[in-house]
């Protein structure tokens, strides 16, 4: 082979390398073909001398369009449930309106009841509230979506409270994931042992007794939970104010990458794509 052949050869050879590459890039971050429209109400309801002021606001990332219109149909009832309880139904502008009056008459009921008790001190739990529920899409893609709502909430007291729930939906069937779906049997003990480590790491301590000393409560409870946020690189498991820590420390989120649980996935998991 001459010398013009083999650089020709070695040329189409890197050209074939990089494509083949790039394809497999591509093969773990399509785009899923579902799309979303933004419902948001907002409503402050004023109150009067007696009754305090309470400031209400709602986001629905609620999806629209879907190839196969029966797991749309799953989904959209998921979303709308999680913004709006149990009991909502597949629509969103009037429930949300619903919801919104259903929050200030919860406020008037709460406030009055506050009011006839004799325990009360002046200006217990009586200031301005607000209620505020904003869902957003944090990952979409590889036919997964993970939907984030977040309930924040002020009652009275010197700050507010927070608390984060996660969905995640495979578009091959519809389903809310939950842990089961991706985990291998008996694998709990080893995560909870990951997750432990982890919190560890990200508080800088060097033994797990130390945790207890800074807020989190019986290590012994601290397991894998059904909230939790898939992404391209790994899971975060959720922990809302009070479940393993002190109310104070809020939220707790806890991250573990792919390569570290790839004994512990199951092999036709929805999120194969995602994890090669």
């Amino acid at each position: 082979m001459n010398t013009k052949k083999v650089a020709l050869f070695s040329a189409l050879l890197a050209f074939a390398f990089s494509f083949f590459s790039c394809t497999q890039k591509e093969k773990g971050n399509i785009a899923n073909p579902i799309k979303f429209k933004t419902y948001t109400l907002q409503k402050d309801f004023k109150g009067d001398s007696i009754l305090p002021s309470i400031f209400i606001s709602l986001k629905m990332e609620y999806p629209t369009d879907y190839p196969n219109k029966s797991i749309l149909e799953r989904i959209q009832l998921s979303v709308v449930q999680s913004v709006l309880g149990e009991k909502a139904t597949n629509s969103p502008e009037s429930e949300m309106e619903k919801m919104v009056e259903n929050i200030i008459t919860e406020h008037k009921t709460r406030i009055t009841e506050l009011q006839n008790n004799p325990q009360l001190e002046d200006g217990d739990c009586l200031s301005n509230s607000y209620q505020e529920t904003t869902q957003s899409v944090v990952f979409n893609q590889d036919g997964i979506i993970s939907i984030l709502t977040a309930d924040s909430s002020h009652y009275g007291g010197s700050h507010g409270i927070k608390f984060l729930y996660y969905n995640n939906f495979d578009l091959q069937t519809g389903n809310d994931l939950k842990y089961n779906d991706l985990f291998i049997e008996d694998s709990e003990d080893m995560l909870s042992s990951f997750i432990i480590q982890k919190l560890m790491a990200d508080n800088h301590l060097e033994e797990d007794r130390q945790l207890e000393e800074i807020g989190f409560l019986d290590l012994g409870e601290i397991k894998p939970v059904n909230n939790f946020c898939i992404d391209k690189d790994g899971i975060t498991f959720v922990y809302n104010p009070s479940e393993i820590a002190c109310l104070t420390l809020g939220a707790i989120k806890v991250f573990l990458p792919y390569d570290e649980l790839t004994l512990l996935l199951k092999e036709e998991s929805p999120i194969t794509k995602i994890v090669d």
